[in-house]
């Protein structure tokens, strides 16, 4: 290999590591970026935390009963998703159910605060707590 070739690929070597200093310092300030937008966000497990201490059960059991557990996992569903940036999965993960239960979960969720009211009281008494939640991550 001749001299100019070795001094061509290593000036093409030296761009290239350029370059990717660059991306990578882009990356590093998208993630403090990114993490910065995450202070204070309510965390899903104290989402479920609330519900579970609030009716004295476990949202993520398997029961079928409406009255705390099914009520339960919609009021989360929702709480999750309007609140928080977590995917569906991610939500899910948390009680223990998929996504596509947890996509049902808040599409039930807004049609049952509209037409039942048994269900608007059971909500409402969990959203008038999730402030507290808020301020307790913020402080």
């Amino acid at each position: 290999m001749e001299l100019k070739e070795i001094k061509r690929r290593l000036v093409k070597a030296e761009a290239d590591v350029a370059y990717w200093k660059l991306q990578l310092f882009k990356t590093e300030k998208e993630i403090e970026k990114h993490l910065a937008s995450k202070k204070g966000e309510v965390k899903l497990i104290d989402i479920k935390r609330l519900i579970d201490v609030l009716h004295d059960c476990d949202i993520s059991s398997r029961s079928r009963e409406r009255v705390p557990y099914v009520y339960g996992r919609n009021v989360y569903c929702h709480i999750a998703r309007k609140y928080t940036t977590a995917s569906y999965d991610a939500i899910g993960t948390i009680i223990n159910r998929n996504h596509a239960t947890v996509i049902n979960s808040v599409k039930t969720f807004e049609n049952d605060y509209n037409n039942d009211y048994e269900f608007i009281k059971f909500a409402d008494e969990i959203l008038k707590q999730l402030p507290k939640i808020k301020t307790q991550k913020n402080e």
